[in-house]
């Protein structure tokens, strides 16, 4: 019943509208065609005005004898005017309505004599035939149009004008007295309305409101009565199904936590006893790897000092090998600290070309392994952040585009970039390798994701 009140109102409301703007619409068209027409008949009285009174002068010095006639150019200008005349007209005609055409009709059809008879006058000016036209047809038609028709046409018009402009207000006042009676009945009709709604949706709140308390107070197994079939029985019946459902899943729930306890305390042994077993394993791999970057750096100094030179790069190459595996032992302590999000950066300053040549020391074996030429284009200059995580990705990178890029080239280009922050380093690591699509872009930054599963068959290698 509400929504059948709302959509009579609304109704009622549209065709009403509709209509008082027809009505409105129309009686202002009225009013402005005859003011149109009044402004159209003004200016053509003035201008057949102005053609009576340079007709007369011209037959007047005509008469006299002092006049030639006219050129090509004067006569089309007094020609063009007589059109322009015509074409007024014309327009009164298209604005004058049907049953009242006669008149305009017929002035034009006396206009278009008089102009026919102004034309012959003034192509024939100098001459006793312009004397002839004059007398016989100008001077009786000039009457006829001026002293005859025109009044009477603006006389018509003035009429029509103030019954279009009575009828405009008539309208204008009907239409503001029904608008008035229809919104009036429409606010009546909406307060009625808002009454019954209102109390309705009061009394359904109150329910449901006592429902809500006595669930959200823990008693699932209430259930609201559903005392009607609209949006707040819907509501009720939905609270119920929600109450039940909560109910089920209080009992799951308790039954999965004591679950979760168990697994909880099995998860935490095991990551202890894992983390331990790294911590062991890491300590007993970092003794020799010690020694290893100790010896190696005293077979060095002896290799200097014996003047064994061709021995050196080769020694500097383990050493720094030695070093990159002892940051990778050390990786393996801090993978605690990573699941604890408790990983800490240690800053410093260092030489990028230094940093740089320790990386691609290391990764020069891996780009000849599948024939790959290692190019570095390194900026001079130092750097401030954490040494070993720097190297750590650069490396991992370099290993990447190594391993996917055959009979290639793998370059690494790092410049300095000046932003709004402070001077930035860019890394940028370009190969020729099997790239990635799109949609494996997207995942590129997924812990222990891999782009496609088959890369691990075919490269090896773990997700990252």
């Amino acid at each position: 019943m509400v929504y059948r009140g709302i959509l009579f109102l609304l109704g009622c409301n549209m065709l009403t509208y509709l209509w008082t703007d027809v009505k409105r619409e129309a009686a202002f068209e009225d009013l402005r065609r005859a003011i149109s027409r009044q402004t159209l008949i003004g200016s053509i009285q003035q201008q057949l005005g102005d053609y009576q009174k340079q007709v007369t002068l011209l037959s007047q010095i005509t008469g006299e004898g002092g006049l030639s006639s006219p050129s090509r150019e004067e006569t089309d200008q007094f020609n063009s005017h007589l059109d322009s005349i015509g074409q007024e007209i014309q327009q009164v005609v298209v604005l004058t309505p049907p049953e009242d055409k006669a008149n305009i009709e017929s002035f034009q059809r006396v206009f278009e004599e008089l102009s026919t008879s102004w034309r012959s006058f003034y192509q024939n000016l100098g001459q006793e035939r312009a004397i002839t036209e004059m007398v016989i047809h100008v001077e009786p038609l000039t009457h006829t149009v001026m002293q005859e028709m025109l009044p009477h046409l603006q006389d018509a018009e003035k009429k029509r004008q103030a019954a279009a402009t009575a009828h405009f207000h008539q309208v204008s006042t009907l239409v503001g007295r029904i608008t008035i009676v229809v919104f009036a009945f429409s606010g009546i009709l909406a307060g009625v309305l808002a009454i019954v709604v209102s109390g309705r949706l009061q009394r359904g709140l109150h329910i449901l409101k006592i429902g809500a308390d006595t669930l959200g107070a823990g008693k699932l197994e209430y259930r609201i009565p559903v005392q009607s079939k609209d949006e707040l029985g819907d509501l009720a019946a939905a609270f119920n199904d929600m109450g039940e459902g909560l109910r089920s899943a209080q009992v799951e729930l308790r039954q999965r936590q004591r679950e979760l306890e168990v697994l909880t305390d099995e998860a935490q042994s095991a990551n202890r006893a894992k983390s331990q077993f790294l911590a062991n394993m890491s300590h007993e791999l970092r003794t020799p790897m010690n020694a290893i970057i100790d010896y190696s750096e005293m077979l060095t100094d002896e290799a200097e000092d014996l003047g064994l030179r061709n021995f050196i790069p080769d020694l500097k190459k383990i050493r720094t090998a030695g070093k990159q595996l002892l940051a990778l032992i050390n990786d393996i302590l801090d993978l605690s600290k990573i699941e604890a999000g408790k990983v800490e950066l240690h800053f410093e300053e260092f030489d990028l070309r230094e940093m740089i040549n320790d990386v691609a020391t290391i990764s020069e074996p891996l780009a000849a392994r599948n024939s790959n030429t290692l190019v570095i284009n390194v900026a001079d200059g130092a750097m401030y952040s954490d040494l070993t995580r720097i190297r750590q990705i650069l490396f991992n990178l370099l290993s990447n585009a190594c391993k996917f890029t055959e009979f290639g080239t793998v370059e690494l280009t790092v410049t300095h970039e000046p932003r709004s922050g402070g001077d930035f380093v860019k890394f940028q690591v370009k190969d020729f390798g099997i790239g990635m699509s799109p949609e494996q872009l997207g995942r590129v930054f997924e812990a222990f994701a891999q782009a496609d599963s088959s890369t691990t068959r075919k490269y090896g290698g773990t997700a990252n």
